[in-house]
């Protein structure tokens, strides 16, 4: 066992073997901190301890681009088989209007784990308070685990879309996602809007929580990209997610989206001009929603097609009590064809 100094991070690295440990506390400089994180070798096991109580996010901004992103507090590049993980309650609290506390580009296999995040307060400022906690582009294989996101900004966990790179196989589960998120309200405010979850291709949510906020998954293919394809949301619980609970606008570029075997429910009345939907696809091919039970929504699935249409849609087995529409169908801008829709429960909604 041997201490290695590092010239660029003065950090506390203890290797065994191949092995790497990377500890970081609170009593650590900032630059300490964020040095640590990002020259951490890849195979590197990165470990918060304690109670991060005083920390601006980094990055300011309204937007997130390639250009002003490099300036994340904890930042990784190009690694690859690391674990990001939090010991002894090891939780942040983050102050600011924006920021964008992780970043993680060009990386494969990358675990980031039991970790408790939230802000100090949320902004309500539009178009100059947009910040993402986890932010990734280019990677392969992420798994997020049981890490809690309370009173976030914009994004919780965003795969980036601004460029035409873009991300695949990433895992989130177990986490849960409460009290945040900025909503495009009307389009007035095109720079703040945000879900607690956006994915990229082949990416899965299982057995999270979405809890009092906007936004919960989302899908926004950049136009081009090509990788908005094969999404799986399932065992889910949405509570009062009061714009939209999984929201599908990855235009053409969407494949294959699976919304399985997930409990939304929305109990009470939304703000103000707000019609809650629990599942809204604009666009795509594949889309299958199944097993799943919508309680007090206003609109449980809409399927309203955009000018490049629909196909391929299959609504089975779920079980509908709502207060509005179960099933809504509008093809105004496009069509929507290969419809299938069997086998649901329809308790007090109009299908």
């Amino acid at each position: 066992l041997t201490y290695q100094a590092q010239s660029n991070a003065t950090a506390l690295t203890l290797s065994y073997g191949a092995s790497n440990l990377v500890i970081i506390t609170p009593d650590m400089s900032v630059s300490v901190m964020s040095n640590a994180f990002r020259f951490a070798p890849s195979g590197a096991r990165i470990v918060f301890r304690g109670s991060f109580t005083n920390l601006q996010p980094g990055f300011s901004g309204s937007y997130i681009s390639d250009s002003n992103a490099a300036v994340a507090l904890f930042k990784l590049n190009s690694k690859t088989n690391t674990i990001i993980e939090g010991e002894a309650g090891a939780e942040f609290l983050f102050h600011g209007t924006a920021g964008m506390p992780f970043e993680y580009r060009d990386c494969q296999n990358v675990i980031t784990r039991n970790l408790s995040i939230r802000w100090a307060s949320k902004p309500l400022t539009p178009n100059t308070d947009f910040s993402v906690v986890f932010n990734y582009n280019n990677c392969r294989d992420l798994l997020f685990e049981r890490v809690r996101f309370e009173n976030f900004h914009s994004h919780a966990i965003n795969e980036q879309i601004v460029s035409l790179r873009g991300s695949s196989n990433t895992v989130i589960r177990y986490c849960q996602f409460i009290r945040g998120g900025i909503t495009n309200f009307n389009g007035t405010y095109p720079n703040t809007d945000g879900a607690a979850v956006q994915l990229g291709a082949f990416d899965t949510v299982d057995s999270c929580f979405f809890g009092n906020l906007p936004r919960g998954v989302e899908i926004e293919g950049a136009a081009g990209n090509g990788y908005q394809v094969r999404q799986t949301v399932t065992r889910c619980v949405f509570s009062n997610v009061f714009e939209y609970g999984v929201f599908n606008i990855s235009a053409a570029k969407g494949d294959g989206l699976l919304i399985t075997d997930n409990f939304f429910m929305f109990m009470g009345d939304p703000p103000p001009a707000w019609t809650p939907i629990a599942v809204y696809a604009t666009a795509g091919r594949g889309l299958i929603v199944q097993g799943n039970t919508f309680l007090g929504y206003a609109q449980a699935v809409n399927v309203s097609a955009g000018t490049a249409g629909m196909g391929g849609v299959q609504i089975r087995g779920n079980h509908f009590r709502t207060n509005g529409f179960g099933i809504f169908m509008s093809q105004a801008s496009g069509s929507i064809t290969g419809v299938v829709i069997n086998a649901n429960l329809f308790e007090n909604a109009t299908n």
